[in-house]
């Protein structure tokens, strides 16, 4: 069985293979629409406090997690 599969997927494998067409679109050049100062701001402050939220929530925590409830 594992033969007549191994020979299927050699015989099929480079016709799939050839059907693929890498495209890369590479613009240069001014943007078409800026971004505002306030917008770029508000999106870095959101991204650091979603990186930053959960650590901190642990690192407060630390006191809770080294309770024992014997």
């Amino acid at each position: 069985m594992s033969g007549v599969l191994r020979s299927v997927i050699t015989k099929t494998a480079p016709a799939v293979r050839s059907n693929i067409t890498q495209k890369a679109n590479v613009m240069s050049g001014p943007p078409k629409h800026q971004i505002s100062i306030t917008e770029k701001v508000g999106v870095g402050v959101l991204m650091c406090a979603v990186v930053v939220a959960p650590a901190s929530w642990i690192l407060m925590n630390i006191p809770n997690y080294k309770k024992r409830d014997d």
